[in-house]
């Protein structure tokens, strides 16, 4: 991802995020499958000797829950 000061850019160029020493968020659209639009969104962050990394991804239109 391109960084500008302490921007995050996505991949249509667009901010997408942010940093800090100890810190990242980006949350940006990006086209999914069957031209359905996906709202992805990640952050790390670090807390004492561990890095925290969070993940999700989401669909529009879809609300179905979990699986197991």
């Amino acid at each position: 991802m391109p960084v500008k000061d302490s921007a995050l850019f996505g991949p249509d160029g667009k901010p997408a995020g942010r940093h800090e020493t100890d810190f990242i968020e980006v949350n940006f659209v990006m086209p999914g499958g069957e031209e359905t639009p996906s709202v992805w969104r990640s952050t790390m962050r670090r807390q004492g000797d561990n890095m925290v990394f969070e993940e999700s991804l989401s669909l529009t239109g879809h609300t179905s829950g979990p699986r197991y």
